[in-house]
């Protein structure tokens, strides 16, 4: 099992209490990126008026070769399979669980965006290429 855990997880939005831990097996980098959400406009007399209304943010992540069962990833977490269940079964807002440095975790209510796999390798069990985006609610 890793040192550090899992950067992410995931829980129903009904029961935060049970969450899902995403395998560490070839996970590429989590891309993290933020949307201001705000209006701007050129007043009459040259200045400019911005209206802020909230910064939200959204994670990238991918994995290379992510067994589709999660018993076949090296640290037993969320495998590929769990992953897309989970994007089906879950169509609106979840929550995400951010692991810190320090230990400690931030919570966001997310949606995802963005699914997709590839079928990479098949013999005794498959390997999948996943990405996958999600946004803050």
């Amino acid at each position: 099992i890793l040192p550090k855990g899992s950067i992410l997880a995931f829980a129903d939005i009904t029961t935060p209490e049970t969450k899902s831990e995403l395998s560490e097996h070839n996970r590429g980098p989590v891309n993290v990126s933020a949307e201001r959400i705000e209006t701007s406009q050129r007043m009459a007399n040259g200045y400019k008026r911005k209206w802020w209304v909230a910064d939200k943010k959204s994670w990238r992540v991918s994995w290379e070769d992510l067994p589709h069962d999660s018993d076949k990833t090296v640290d037993g977490k969320a495998g590929g399979k769990w992953i897309e269940d989970f994007h089906y079964n879950n169509p609106g807002e979840f929550w995400l669980f951010v692991r810190l440095p320090n230990g400690t975790q931030s919570q966001y209510r997310v949606m995802m965006s963005d699914f997709d796999k590839d079928i990479v390798k098949r013999g005794a069990y498959e390997f999948w290429r996943v990405n996958m985006t999600l946004e803050e609610v």
